[in-house]
């Protein structure tokens, strides 16, 4: 296998620009096609703004994170898999006799082709075609898939490679993994498509009439506690009381599910960047505006309104994304970092605010995953008071926020109501409940 140095990058049909990454060079460069600026899309225009490309600019980037960009310019790099999407990539490199070492980012891009998340596709494809297959899944053997990866590359070749008696249909499964899934956490994603029926199949390209796209979060799967496998975390359980929580307190999300199968709830939330087979453009806080997520702190939420002024946004996306920021704090939701603030943008050029997504508590059964936010709130990451987020409020332009301190306060103290509802254990639930009244009494 060859190695690949340059991608083209389409959006909607066209071709929006180049990349390529010379020899020696610390990074890739990115330029436009001519013909696409013609219509007028700003696609990254916080760093790479049509102004400039028309004055025939290109743009390389050496100095930002390269944990977080990997040597790509932002717009670019939002299309990269996650670290369990990359474990589950390395494996077909090393049966197809390549070094996952000697990958690089572009090529990484054009695994991904045309079954990114967002808009932007890549070409030239490295992946075949087959695995655009809508297959029905189930749910049982993806989880033991994914647990294999997790814990051994070779046992997941093991599992391809003996009493598969559908190869086809065990590379379509990992598929499905290849993009939108992430080992950041104790719990890997994968794309679906579901419909009314409940009935779940591979959904990371255009799905048949009546299906929808969704990820879906594993329950039950754990990097750090394979021996534990199958046995429900209620990780699902508690995001799926933050959503309930989240809406309560007048946070924009889409809609969320519980998908229930022996004892375990594996949670669901519905895609923002796809409205039927019609792919939406995003991008995080992180690619727009080249703020990487390493190390934690070095961001603030400050900086994500000056972005959403930049692109134009209304009052009231302002006032929402401040809302979003006062729902962190209250519910100690602290892995905000800024991937999981994002922006999106029609085909008329139009940026929005997307809808809020990882809104839950990172914790196991004993302990909270730290005490620190990964943004800045005021200039802290730790200790937030009322006073800390009124001073966000008064520098931000927010008129109105002391009643929204207020609502968010009173959604957040009704946690036990919505943890019943999404049936979290009741010494989980109380756990979380003292967390947050910690919280309180420091506001």
């Amino acid at each position: 296998m060859e190695s690949i140095t340059a991608a083209s990058i389409k959006i909607w049909g066209d071709i929006a620009g180049y990349v390529a990454w010379e020899k020696g060079e610390p990074c890739a460069t990115f330029e436009y096609e001519p013909k696409f600026l013609r219509n007028g899309l700003d696609l990254a225009p916080m760093t790479m703004n049509l102004r400039d490309a028309r004055q025939g600019a290109r743009w390389s980037f050496p100095d930002i994170d390269p944990m977080t960009f990997h040597g790509l310019p932002g717009l670019l790099a939002s299309s990269l898999p996650d670290n369990f999407g990359n474990k589950l990539i390395d494996s077909w490199l090393v049966r197809h006799g390549r070094d996952p070492k000697t990958f690089n980012a572009i090529e990484r891009l054009c695994y991904i082709g045309t079954r990114g998340m967002g808009a932007l596709e890549f070409y030239p494809q490295l992946s075949s075609k087959r695995l655009d297959q809508s297959i029905t899944v189930d749910v049982k053997e993806l989880m033991a898939l994914v647990q294999d990866a997790l814990t051994e590359r070779t046992r997941l070749d093991a599992r391809i490679d003996e009493g598969t008696a559908d190869k086809e249909k065990a590379e379509a499964l990992l598929a499905i993994l290849r993009v939108g899934t992430s080992a950041g956490g104790a719990v890997p994603k994968a794309i679906i498509a579901i419909n009314d029926k409940g009935h779940v199949i591979s959904g990371q390209s255009d799905v048949p009439k009546g299906y929808e796209h969704w990820i879906l979060k594993f329950d039950g799967i754990s990097e750090d506690k394979p021996d534990k496998f199958g046995t429900s975390f209620d990780n699902g359980r508690v995001e799926y009381a933050y959503y309930l929580m989240a809406q309560d307190a007048g946070i924009n999300m889409m809609e969320c599910r519980l998908l229930e199968e022996n004892g375990r709830a594996h949670f669901m939330t519905k895609r923002f960047d796809r409205v039927g087979n019609e792919k939406i453009h995003v991008l995080s806080l992180a690619c727009m505006s080249h703020l990487g997520w390493n190390p934690a702190g070095s961001a603030g939420y400050e900086q994500a309104f000056y972005t959403m002024r930049m692109l134009r946004m209304t009052y009231a996306e302002q006032e929402q994304q401040f809302r979003r920021m006062v729902f962190n704090a209250v519910s100690k939701n602290i892995d905000d970092h800024t991937k999981n603030i994002s922006y999106m943008m029609d085909k008329d050029g139009v940026w929005k605010l997307s809808p809020a997504y990882d809104l839950t508590l990172s914790f196991d059964s004993t302990e909270l995953f730290g005490d620190q936010h990964k943004m800045t709130i005021n200039g802290k990451q730790k200790d937030i008071t009322i006073e800390d987020l009124l001073s966000v409020a008064k520098n931000m332009g927010i008129k109105k926020g002391s009643k929204i301190i207020e609502q968010v306060r009173d959604s957040v103290a009704r946690w036990d109501t919505f943890a019943g509802q999404a049936g979290v254990q009741k010494d989980v639930r109380k756990h979380i409940s003292d967390l947050h009244m910690s919280l309180k009494d420091t506001t």
